[in-house]
């Protein structure tokens, strides 16, 4: 505002500008002016990335993920709440550890930049599955030739809950059910 001296408005873009207040004495003419003053303009403060946070295993080390803010004076800390037990995050968005408990977590992961004085979050969700393992047949018992054999239904625990199986091995005709 030239009558009042007030400088504001709405930034649109991040930067340092070199800016000379002058000021005109309305009556005797008389004009100051200061040294370039600097004037920095921080970008907005973000969470740019991951766009999901990966899964983990049960009681296997986790290192899958990094938080990364973007924005801001560049000197920003990053902090989570809600992670699985047994993981943690740095103050440079690591997420590390070795998770003790199954399940989804809602993750909030926090920055903040001190010096613009700005604060972004992000809401996550990390799931921690158990170890995949075949649980089921223990032992086929026998088959003979020329007579129907099974079914032996094989089974798994732990892992995602959606299988896909595999037998090699398997006599002729013998087959296994991909999908059960």
């Amino acid at each position: 505002n030239a009558s009042t001296g007030a400088i504001s408005g709405t930034p649109t873009t991040g930067g340092t500008s070199s800016v000379v207040l002058t000021a005109t004495d309305s009556v005797t003419g008389q004009t100051s002016s200061t040294s370039a003053l600097s004037l920095v303009v921080y970008p907005v403060l973000t969470i740019s990335g991951p766009a999901n946070l990966p899964f983990g295993i049960l009681t296997q080390a986790y290192s899958g993920a990094s938080a990364v803010a973007a924005g801001g004076s560049g000197g920003a800390t990053l902090a989570a709440t809600g992670l699985p037990a047994g993981l943690t995050m740095n103050s440079a968005g690591a997420i590390t550890g070795t998770p003790t408990a199954l399940g989804a977590a809602s993750v909030v992961v926090t920055v903040t930049d001190a010096m613009s004085s700005q604060i972004a979050t992000k809401n996550y969700t990390l799931t921690i599955y158990d170890i995949f393992k075949i649980s089921a047949p223990t032992s086929f018992g026998v088959a003979v030739v020329g007579k129907g054999f099974g079914p032996t239904t094989a089974a798994a625990t732990g892992g995602s809950g959606t299988n896909t199986w595999t037998a090699s091995g398997l006599p002729a005709p013998l087959t296994i059910n991909a999908g059960t």
